[in-house]
């Protein structure tokens, strides 16, 4: 059966944790997709501190394991002075009917100054989704990213819901 994916993420980044910076850096993130029985493939955009933009690609692959879920995504995004580019590979595992864990990583590759020299690092991410209903799911997940130069890092918290129509 097809399903249509409409979901919408409100994203916070921070690299100490205080309200302020938390408040600062709200970000918001919509994907739509297409879900079939057992493969989701998706589009997503954002808009990150009013300084850019990220586009994306993503799919979800039902395993031969009865409670897992394969994911994957690609993703670029267009800042005021840079570009990143990010490759994501994770799962979903179902721990209850309605509950899955989820885990994934992802190398990043960063435009640092004008596509002169760029930066790679990695990012591991951790979460919990709900299916409320047959339409509705929500996720809460927590993501770090490192660029590998030894200051430049991130934690991110996502929150998200996702409606099937």
């Amino acid at each position: 059966m097809k399903k249509i994916l409409l979901s919408l993420a409100v994203i916070t980044a921070f690299s100490t944790i205080s309200m302020a910076s938390v408040l600062d850096n709200v970000n918001f993130e919509t994907n739509i997709g297409v879900a079939f029985d057992n493969v989701k493939v998706k589009g997503d955009s954002g808009l990150y501190n009013k300084t850019g933009a990220e586009i994306g690609f993503g799919a979800e692959k039902a395993s031969s394991f009865d409670n897992l879920t394969y994911t994957g995504a690609l993703n670029v995004g267009f800042y005021d002075h840079y570009e990143t580019y990010a490759l994501d590979l994770g799962g979903k595992y179902k721990v209850m009917p309605k509950v899955n864990l989820l885990a994934g990583i992802s190398y990043n590759l960063y435009d640092v100054d004008n596509m002169e020299h760029y930066s790679d690092g990695f990012g591991v991410q951790t979460g919990v989704e709900y299916k409320i209903n047959n339409n509705f799911s929500a996720d809460l997940k927590y993501k770090y990213v490192d660029l590998n130069s030894g200051i430049t890092f991130s934690h991110n918290v996502v929150a998200g819901v996702k409606y099937f129509f």
